[in-house]
């Protein structure tokens, strides 16, 4: 009875860290944190997508939102394309913060970093069409 005891006790304690873990892959601590203000508060990624982006007409690929602690567009693959980035308006090539193959390859924003822009972002490139990862993460509260 003793060892049965045990057993079980064992599995609700192996459920529980298993439960808890699975419950929080979405919240990550604040990798910009530095301790005062909204950087205290855990954040939830709220966006992780790949979006294509053309030469032809801008892409919004972030929506605004007052919570969000930081986000960051990425340039991905080897191509020779420069992303323009506009904040808060529609995006021109070779105007705003440029990301090209070479570097920087990401600019991050968001109200825990140094450029604290909360509002709509878009995106268009300089020759063709390329892939930028866009990544943002909410505070919970």
């Amino acid at each position: 009875m003793d060892k049965m005891v045990k057993v079980v006790g064992m599995a609700i304690g192996v459920l529980l860290l298993v439960g808890a873990t699975l419950i929080s892959t979405n919240k990550v601590e604040n990798p910009l944190a530095g301790g005062d203000g909204f950087s205290a508060f855990d954040c939830t990624i709220s966006t992780n997508s790949s979006t294509s982006v053309g030469d032809d007409i801008a892409t919004t690929v972030l929506s605004a939102h007052s919570r969000r602690a930081w986000a960051k567009v990425q340039l991905l693959g080897t191509d020779s394309n420069t992303a323009s980035i506009s904040l808060g308006g529609t995006a021109v090539a070779g105007t705003g913060l440029n990301i090209a193959s070479s570097s920087p390859k990401e600019v991050v924003f968001g109200l825990n970093t140094d450029l604290p822009f909360t509002g709509a972002v878009s995106v268009i490139t300089d020759i063709s069409t390329t892939t930028v990862k866009v990544t943002e993460c909410r505070y919970d509260r």
